[in-house]
């Protein structure tokens, strides 16, 4: 019983849905890389880290690569072509690294920007000035409008 899952009519569906996922995952990276290359210049005050131009690069190649050759997973399923689905395998695995990689920095660096994070804090409390504080206030207002709007719409909705 459990081999006449493992044949062909079983796998092209799971290759098909996988690729559907990365397609739908490497669009979500390219997207949040693209929000995060827009949004640098408003919160680049907060943002100090070498590494955050090079981690918003590769969230952008990563998701880029992921987003087209997952077509490819796709389309080599659908036609059996073993040239397409080895493409989509072997990018696959270049992208996951590459993300990984953007992940590792992220907790390799944690530390840094979270010492850099109490130290623009206590700037924000010592100035009553500061183009820092702006960009705080702006960013507090913003999540704080977002929520609202999030809990007027659950209100009317329930």
């Amino acid at each position: 019983m459990g081999a006449e899952c493992c044949n062909k009519d079983c796998l092209k569906p799971s290759v098909i849905g996988y690729g559907v996922v990365a397609w739908l995952s490497s669009g979500a990276a390219l997207g949040v890389g693209i929000w995060m290359l827009v949004e640098k210049s408003t919160y680049s005050a907060l943002l100090a880290s070498l590494f955050y131009p090079v981690t918003i690069y590769i969230l952008i190649a990563a998701g880029t690569f992921g987003f087209i050759f997952a077509v490819f997973g796709c389309a080599g399923a659908m036609t059996d072509s073993r040239c397409m689905l080895a493409l989509f395998w072997i990018t696959s695995f270049v992208v996951f690294a590459a993300l990984g990689s953007t992940g590792f920095l992220a907790l390799y660096y944690h530390d840094n920007v979270l010492r850099k994070d109490i130290n623009i804090r206590q700037a924000i409390n010592e100035s009553e000035t500061n183009g820092l504080k702006d960009v705080i206030n702006m960013l507090q207002a913003e999540v704080s409008d977002k929520l609202t709007f999030c809990l007027l719409m659950l209100s009317f909705l329930s």
